[in-house]
This record gives C-alpha cells, structure tokens and sequence, in this order.
C-alpha cells in the first residue's frame, strides 16, 4: 500500500497536476472506455497510486487531508478526460470527507489498518 501523506501532501498543486496527467490518458482511452463500458484497470490504478481518492481523508489515516477546493479542482480536471471516471473518483474521495465528520472510533473502524 503506497504511504500517500508522505508525496508532497502540504501542496495542493501535485493531486492537480496528477489529474492533469491522468485526465489526458482517459481523453486518449475514451473510445475503449466507451466501448468496454468501464476505465481500464491500469487507469483506475493511476487514480488510486496518486491519491486522488485520498485527497479528503486525514493524514493520519493515509490519506492526503487536502481541501475540499483541492478536491473540486481535481474532479473538474478528471472530467475533462472522462465525466464519469470524474464522478466515480468523487464519489470515493467526497465519501472520505463525510467519514471525517465520524466520531473518531468510527474513522479507526474504516481506516486503520
């Protein structure tokens, strides 16, 4: 499991940047998106190995504990490669967020390892 509090988590600029990168891979996929009717794995893995779905949840958990701006600025960039791999993402990311509000217990439940 890769440690995604240690990747520059104090700069909201790399999760962006990430899905800048991976925004691109899914516009060039798009016809094999449409055609499987799902993201490739590999794809998806990039989404996960950069923290995309870990912006919202706490450090000391994993996560990158970045703002929920942050958040939206990585949603909107994903979306311009592919909507629905966009929404899928935010479902995951924004899920943590709602997590936070948990009594910390509940957060241990879900996150500890």
């Amino acid at each position: 499991m890769n440690d995604h509090s240690t990747l520059i988590a104090a700069s909201d600029d790399y999760p962006v940047h990430q899905a800048q990168v991976i925004a691109a891979q899914l516009k060039d996929a798009g016809a094999d998106i449409e055609r499987a009717g799902m993201v490739s794995h590999d794809l998806m893995r990039a989404i996960r190995d950069a923290g995309l779905t870990k912006i919202c949840q706490p450090a000391r958990f994993g996560g990158l504990e970045l703002s929920l701006l942050t958040c939206y600025e990585v949603i909107k960039t994903l979306g311009c490669g592919c909507a629905s791999t966009a929404w899928c993402t935010a479902i995951g990311a924004t899920s943590n967020w709602g997590l936070v509000t948990f009594p910390e217990q509940a957060q241990r439940d879900v996150w500890a390892e």
